[in-house]
C-alpha cells in the first residue's frame, strides 16, 4: 500500500491487492470521471510509479499463442464449463454444445439469414468472459492470449472486431470497463498466461464523412464534410471540437483524444482500390476506415529513406496512447494492425525504443510487438516471426529471427496463418525493427 501512498492527482486512487505471483500485484482502479479528452491529462511517470510490472518471458518463441476475438469467445454466461481451479460452473444460461445442436442456426433459409446477419453485429463477447475462461485456457497449455482491439468504436456502427476506433483511450462499453481489463490481465498473469494486445496505428474507424460521398485514392487530397456525431451523421466541424458549442460531440462523436482531431491528423485521400499500388496503399483509407497521417516520406530514385522519415504530431501521440495502455493495464505485448499500410519509416518508429524508453526503464525488460501484414495474393501466405524487445535497445542477443507457434483460435479458420521463419531481413517489407510479420490474418 505504500506505493499507491505516492501516488498524485488522477492516481490517487489506484488499489493493489496480494497475488500468489508476487507481493504487490498493482490492480488499477480508475475512479470516475473518465475516460480522458486530451493526451495532456495523462501522468505516466506517476501511474508507472506505483505499481510493478510482470516480467515478459525472455524467449516469446517458448510461447503458445492463443488468438481471440473478444466479442466471439465468450459473455460469460456458459454453463457446465470448468473455472480456474477446475470445478463445474452449473448456473449459466447457455448450454454446452451437443451433437444434435450442428447446423441448428442454418435449418431454414430465414434462420440462416438471421443467423448470417447476427454476424454483422455484436453478439456479447466481453474482458469479463475472457477471464472466465482462463482456465480452460490454462488447460490447453496456452501461455499467451492475443486479443483484439478492445477500444471504443465508432457509436453508430456494429464494428465488433474492434478495429473501427473512436477513443483511443476508452474500452468499448460492448467489451466492458477499464477496470475489467485490468482484471483480466492481473488474473492471467497469475495463471502464468501474458496478454498481447491487437492495436491500430494505420487508422481510425469512419470517423468522418467526404464532402462528396465515399472518393476513391486518386493521389489528391479531399474535402471533409464533418467528424460524425453518436448517430452517425457528418454534423461536427472537422477540426478541433468545441464542447461549448457542441456538448454532445462528448463521448460518442468525432475522435478522441482529442490530439487527432487536428486536420493534419488524416491524409484524407479517398478508399484504397489497388493493394499492390504505392503510395496508394499506404495513404488511402482501408475501406471506411480513416488513415492516419504518421509523417513524411524521403523517396530518393524510387527508394524510401527510412531513416530520414519525418514523423508527425499524430504518431507521436499514437505512441503516448500505447504507453498509457502498458501502463494502465500491465499489457505483454502488441500486435499492430495492419502494418503494410504504413509507412515503414513510420513502423520503424514506434518500434525504436528510444519514443518508449522514458517512461519504460522499470516495466517488463522484454516487450513484444508483432506487426500485421496483409499479403495482395492471399495464396503466398506470408510470415508470423517474433524479435525480442528489450527495453535498453531493439537487438536479438543470440541473432536472427524466431518463430512462435500458434494455437490457432476456434473462432474462424482466417486467423489460423501457417507459420513460417523469415529467411532474411529482405523478406520483411517493413524494416528489422518492427518485431514481427503476420501474413493472412491482417
Amino acid at each position: 500500500m505504500a506505493q499507491a501512498n505516492q501516488l498524485q492527482g488522477r492516481y490517487t486512487s489506484l488499489a493493489f491487492r496480494e497475488s500468489p505471483r508476487r507481493a504487490v500485484q498493482g490492480e488499477a482502479v480508475y475512479r470516475r470521471p473518465m475516460p480522458e479528452k486530451s493526451l495532456a491529462e495523462l501522468d505516466l511517470k506517476a501511474l508507472v510509479a506505483a505499481r510493478r510490472y510482470l516480467p515478459s518471458p525472455r524467449h516469446w518463441e517458448d510461447e503458445v499463442i492463443y488468438f481471440v476475438m473478444l466479442d466471439r469467445f465468450s459473455d460469460g454466461r456458459e454453463n457446465r464449463y470448468r473455472d480456474m481451479e477446475g470445478r463445474l460452473v452449473t448456473d449459466g444460461a447457455t448450454p454446452p454444445f451437443a451433437p444434435a445442436d450442428n447446423g441448428n442456426a442454418v435449418r431454414t433459409g430465414a434462420a440462416a439469414e438471421r443467423w448470417r446477419e447476427a454476424g454483422t453485429r455484436f453478439v456479447g463477447g466481453t474482458l469479463s468472459g475472457l477471464e472466465s475462461k482462463l482456465g480452460y485456457l490454462k488447460r490447453l497449455g496456452v501461455t499467451a492470449v492475443w486479443m483484439s482491439p478492445i477500444f471504443k468504436q465508432v457509436a453508430a456502427d456494429s464494428s465488433y472486431h474492434g478495429y473501427g476506433i473512436q477513443n483511443f483511450l476508452e474500452v468499448d462499453p460492448h467489451f466492458g470497463t477499464r477496470e475489467d481489463l485490468v482484471r483480466m490481465v492481473t488474473a492471467a498473469h497469475a495463471a502464468g498466461i501474458r496478454v498481447i494486445l491487437d492495436v491500430i496505428l494505420n487508422h481510425t474507424g469512419d470517423v468522418f464523412r467526404y464532402e462528396q460521398g465515399a472518393p476513391v485514392w486518386t493521389g489528391q487530397t479531399f474535402p471533409v464534410r464533418g467528424f460524425r456525431d453518436a448517430e452517425g451523421a457528418p454534423v461536427l466541424p472537422f477540426g478541433p471540437v468545441d464542447l461549448g458549442a457542441h456538448p454532445v460531440a462528448f463521448p460518442d462523436g468525432a475522435i478522441w483524444p482529442s490530439e487527432f482531431q487536428a486536420e493534419g491528423a488524416f491524409t484524407r485521400q479517398g478508399q484504397i482500390r489497388s493493394f499492390d499500388h504505392f503510395p496508394e496503399y499506404a495513404d488511402g483509407d482501408f475501406y471506411g476506415l480513416k488513415d492516419l497521417h504518421h509523417g513524411k516520406r524521403r523517396m530518393i530514385d524510387g527508394v524510401d529513406r527510412v531513416e530520414e522519415y519525418a514523423v508527425s504530431p499524430t504518431l507521436r501521440h499514437l505512441c503516448e496512447v500505447y504507453k498509457f495502455w502498458i501502463a494502465f493495464a500491465d499489457i505483454d505485448g502488441f500486435r499492430v494492425d495492419t502494418v503494410k499500410h504504413m509507412d515503414p519509416g513510420a513502423a520503424r518508429f514506434f518500434a525504436d525504443g528510444e519514443a518508449w524508453r522514458c517512461h519504460f526503464e522499470t516495466a517488463a525488460p522484454v516487450f513484444a510487438a508483432l506487426g500485421a501484414s496483409l499479403p495482395a495474393d492471399p495464396e503466398t501466405g506470408g510470415s508470423y516471426t517474433v524479435k525480442r524487445y528489450p527495453s535498453e535497445k531493439i537487438a536479438d542477443q543470440e541473432g536472427g529471427w524466431r518463430h512462435t507457434r500458434i494455437m490457432p483460435s476456434p473462432v474462424s479458420s482466417d486467423f489460423a496463418p501457417t507459420v513460417l521463419t523469415a529467411e532474411s531481413d529482405d523478406d520483411v517489407r517493413v524494416v528489422a525493427e518492427l518485431i514481427a510479420v503476420l501474413g493472412r490474418a491482417g
